[in-house]
Parts: C-alpha cells; structure tokens; sequence
C-alpha cells in the first residue's frame, strides 16, 4: 500500500521482475496501468505504453507519467492526486516471452474530512498578513493554507468567522453561518462571503487546514 496526500505527487511502483537483461528494452514490451473496481465493467484504464508510443485515459490525461528510471522500471508518477484516485491498482507488463501482473492500493490522505481548518492571525493583531506572510504563517502551525472545498466543509460543520482570510486560490474569503450587519450583511444568507482573487500583497488573515494525523 502507498499514501498520498491530497494534491501531491506519488509514484505507484512496479518493476519487470524477469532477470532477462534485453527484456525490458526491447519494443516489443507493453506497459498497462488500470484503476480496478470491484465490478470489472468500472475499471478505469490509467496508462497504456507501447515503445514510444504512450497513452492516459479520462481523469488522468497529463497527470499520469510512466516513470522509466531504468529498463526494468514501469512505475508511475500520479500528479496532483484527488481523492478520487484512491483505490486499487494493476500494473501489467507483457513483455513477449512473459507477463505478470503487480498490484498496488493507493490511499489519499488529507480529505475534507479528517482535517480541521482553523482562521489564524497573528499576534500583533488581525488583517496583516500577505498571501505571502499567510502560506508561511500556516507551515509555522503544521499546515497549510486551506482550500476552498475545505473552508466549504467546515463551514457545512459550523464555522463562523468574521475575519476574513487568504485561501490557496489566492481568493479571500470568510464563513458565515450566522448573518449579521458587520459581517457582510443581515440580509445575505448564510455561507462563504467571498472578495475574489486580490493582490497578494494586500493584508488579511488566513485560514489554514492541518490533517487529523497531526493531531
């Protein structure tokens, strides 16, 4: 099993396992990623290499690459891993005089879900970080800045925040659930006020996201 979090990059291993030297080298050989379900008619094709010749499929189109360190290596790079992607994974390498097929699981972490999002500002009071001032701001916490899906889900939880703050987008935002007059208006309903994407220079606080893991 190999772990992942959300948005970075991993590679799934697998090698030619044959001690053929000319095997793997050769054009005739064939590398074939998929996404396997437990019904077989949803299994998603991931990588099909064939010499020079290589190919992705559906959601991972320019982010899947066949990793080639050596002649024996057929393992992938997955960029930008989603949650989606977790799941079980076949590598399949037929090589002419022989086949085998490796198995890998892959499980994302850093969901929504098992994270917490917290508004942060710093001591000296609030509004005076940069977009800059705010990613470092979030690593000095164990985090990092959160995303908008993120503040979404805590919002959903209940957060409700005056203050607004920067996201990963570079959009500053804040959550609402409860509307009143200084925080965007009594009239508005509830949810994410939203000032768009503004100058990375300009002041606000930050909201930042730290994975259940680290407690």
């Amino acid at each position: 099993t190999v772990y992942a979090d959300l948005g970075a990059n991993i590679t799934l291993p697998c090698r030619l396992l044959s001690k053929d030297p000319m095997s793997f080298g050769n054009i005739g050989m064939r590398v074939k990623w998929t996404k396997v379900a437990d019904d077989k008619a949803l299994d998603e094709d991931v990588l099909l290499s064939m010499g020079f010749h290589k190919k992705t499929y559906g959601s991972f189109e320019d982010r899947v690459f066949l990793q080639e360190l050596d002649n024996e290596d057929a393992s992938i790079l997955i960029t930008d891993v989603a949650m989606d992607d977790m799941g079980k994974y076949h590598c399949e390498i037929i090589s002419g005089m022989e086949d085998s097929m490796q198995e890998i699981i892959l499980e994302v972490r850093g969901g929504v879900t098992d994270g917490v999002v917290f508004p942060y500002n710093p001591r000296v009071g609030r509004y005076n970080l940069n977009f800059h001032d705010a990613v470092q701001a979030c690593v000095d916490q164990n985090a990092m800045v959160a995303t908008f899906d993120q503040l979404f889900e805590a919002w959903k939880g209940g957060l409700d925040w005056c203050n607004a703050g920067w996201l990963n987008d570079g959009t500053v935002q804040y959550p609402i659930t409860k509307p009143r007059a200084p925080c965007g208006g009594s009239n508005n309903g509830p949810g994410l006020r939203n000032y768009g994407r503004l100058d990375k220079k300009k002041r606000y606080d930050v909201f930042c996201y730290a994975s259940a893991l680290d407690g």
